[in-house]
């Protein structure tokens, strides 16, 4: 999470936010890190009345670049979930999407992120367990109706359970980031501007670009029901 005098940028995992965060802290000269992956339940109550911006990302799309990234960092949560093997997509993704269920398999696997998960972010955890942004009590409501990443970017960007902010959209990213700097006052000096058209991405995943190749009908149809809520406030289809 970055703090501007113009705005609060919330950076959830997947998102460009390694680019962006970049962009902020080199050309904003008031741009803050608070924490990284930090979420608006983090901003101190002093600061509120900023602006909050963030991106959102094709539901099917994310979990093919969350399996692939996750994947070769070993992300803990990742190895949670997937044993610590080296499971297929398919049923991957899926475990993710059933986690809230009542069945047996996804209450151990919650289980073991409730253990796993520090129950506060402080300086002396170290980064593998900090950089997710998420903390035991989290993991203890989970919902059970919720996809990993509808309930994921609920955590990021809500304080009341609905989401907050100015939300751009990855799939264009440079263009409503330009957007979303200007809606909220803040300058854009030349260098930054000719950063945001042309500078290379950041911590991209080793994936086909196309999403739809990794999907089965069922595992398509799981994200529609799991992410429904999300699909359909952000206009995204398959």
């Amino acid at each position: 999470m970055i703090v501007t005098e113009h705005f609060v940028y919330i950076h959830t995992s997947r998102h460009a936010g390694s680019f962006i965060n970049g962009l902020l802290l080199n050309h904003v000269p008031s741009a803050q890190m608070l924490r990284y992956h930090g979420q608006l339940r983090d901003l101190p109550v002093a600061l509120r009345h900023l602006p909050v911006i963030g991106f959102v990302r094709n539901p099917w799309d994310w979990y093919v670049s969350m399996y692939f990234n996750y994947q070769a960092k070993r992300q803990y949560i990742f190895d949670i979930v997937t044993r610590g093997t080296d499971m297929p997509f398919s049923e991957t993704v899926e475990r993710f999407l059933t986690l809230g269920e009542r069945s047996t398999d996804s209450g151990a696997t919650r289980e073991a992120l409730i253990e796993a998960a520090p129950r506060a972010l402080t300086p002396d955890i170290l980064p593998k367990r900090r950089r997710p942004g998420l903390v035991k009590q989290q993991f203890i409501d989970y919902p059970e109706d919720k996809g990993y990443y509808s309930w994921l970017l609920e955590q990021m960007h809500s304080l009341d359970g609905s989401l907050i902010g100015r939300f751009g959209h990855f799939e264009q990213m440079r263009e409503d980031l330009l957007s979303l700097l200007e809606e909220t006052g803040c300058p854009v000096p030349n260098v930054m501007l000719r950063e945001i058209h042309s500078a290379p991405p950041v911590n991209t995943s080793f994936r086909k670009p196309d999403y739809r190749e990794y999907y089965s009908p069922a595992l398509r149809d799981l994200v529609a029901e799991k992410d429904e809520t999300l699909l359909e406030q952000f206009n995204y289809t398959y």
